[in-house]
């Protein structure tokens, strides 16, 4: 499938079709909503660490769901950043694949690390 990967809870079939990201989410029990179901969400970031895409689409029970725009960008952004990380860091990189929004250094829940008291 031109080296292009699910993750392990994800059974979408990622492929491009010109500039656009394709999924597949025929048999994936997260149907392909990438905004739903983090390990589909992590399978469109894999696939984009080395290519670009204008828009990502999945299909699953006649529906198609398109993200465009800031949300496509927002996709391609987290797979170069997970691309270029991997070497250093592969948990940061698969943390970047399943939620893309979150800030480096917070923690589930929006809470952030205790840093000490303040002056």
């Amino acid at each position: 499938m031109f080296g292009l990967r699910s993750t392990a809870d994800c059974r979408c079939e990622p492929r491009f079709d010109g500039d656009a990201l394709r999924l597949d989410a025929t048999d994936c029990p997260g149907s392909g909503r990438l905004a739903a179901a983090p390990d589909c969400r992590a399978t469109a970031v894999a696939a984009l660490r080395d290519r670009d895409a204008e828009s990502v689409h999945s299909r699953a029970d006649g529906l198609e769901r398109a993200y465009e725009d800031g949300a496509a960008a927002l996709l391609v952004a987290a797979g170069r950043f997970a691309e270029a990380v991997a070497f250093y860091d592969e948990a940061l990189a698969a943390r970047t694949e399943r939620d893309p929004s979150t800030r480096p250094g917070s923690r589930p829940g929006g809470r952030e690390p205790s840093r000490g008291s303040r002056p």
